[in-house]
C-alpha cells in the first residue's frame, strides 16, 4: 500500500472524476 497522502490524493483524484461523471449524468437525466 502506498502512503496515506498519495494514495488519498490519488483516491480523490478519482472521486473528483466520478463526481463531475455523476454530476452530468444527474443533469442530462434531469
Amino acid at each position: 500500500m502506498t502512503s496515506p497522502s498519495a494514495n488519498g490524493g490519488f483516491v480523490s483524484m478519482i472521486h473528483s472524476r466520478d463526481f463531475l461523471k455523476t454530476a452530468s449524468v444527474a443533469g442530462a437525466a434531469l
